[in-house]
């Protein structure tokens, strides 16, 4: 039995068609078929087959009932900001980040782009600014430990 409609190999799987498709020397699709048997008969076969096969309306209907079309997706950033109103927006992206380093990411870029930074901008300076308070803060505990080794090599030096 031969499908008169080109479906992609995810709609095949989901119907449990062997996705099995003969293509001329163009790669344009000529044929898809239900099961090996039929397939390796057409392949075998001495006679060429010519399409694109068209559906006849009750197929396309059967079709359209198997693998409804999608929903469109919505962007989620429809409503992002593009370009920043902001003079110097990655240096206030990461002064903002510095003074308010605990802040959950999302509060903060939601933050920089009510203030008139570009989401992308804010996104990109937030992360980077992120990665500098960790640099900072394993650095201050290192001096810290350093400091603290230091006084009690002075105490022992001392008795």
């Amino acid at each position: 039995m031969q499908v008169a409609i080109a479906l992609t190999y995810k709609a095949l799987n989901a119907a449990d068609i062997l996705p099995v498709s003969l293509r001329a020397k163009n790669g344009d699709l000529l044929g898809l078929y239900a099961s090996a048997d039929e397939a390796e008969a057409a392949r075998t076969a001495k006679t060429q087959l010519v399409g694109p096969f068209e559906p006849t309306e009750a197929e396309q209907a059967d079709l359209a009932a198997l693998f409804p079309a999608p929903a469109p997706k919505a962007d989620p950033m429809a409503d992002r900001l593009k370009k920043s109103t902001q003079d110097r927006p990655v240096q206030r992206c990461l002064t903002y980040v510095m003074a308010n380093p605990d802040m959950d990411r999302k509060d903060q870029i939601a933050n920089l782009v009510e203030m008139g930074i570009a989401t992308y901008t804010a996104r990109t300076q937030v992360q980077v600014a992120r990665k500098r308070v960790t640099a900072l803060r394993a650095l201050q505990k290192a001096q810290a430990e350093a400091r603290v080794e230091q006084e009690e090599q002075e105490e022992q030096n001392d008795e």
